[in-house]
């Protein structure tokens, strides 16, 4: 099996872009809705996650 290098860096770039154009989303969502907004959302998600 021969590993491609240049792929695996090319898909960790991928990756990073993803996850800080999340970030990005996730700021402005926060800075542009109530708190009560999106903490009614993360309650949400949490509570999925336990459920």
């Amino acid at each position: 099996m021969k590993i491609n290098n240049k792929k695996i860096a090319q898909d960790i770039e991928k990756d990073f872009k993803e996850r800080l154009e999340f970030i990005k989303f996730w700021a402005n969502y926060v800075k542009t809705h109530s708190d009560k907004d999106w903490s009614e959302q993360q309650n949400l998600l949490i509570n999925s996650q336990l459920i």
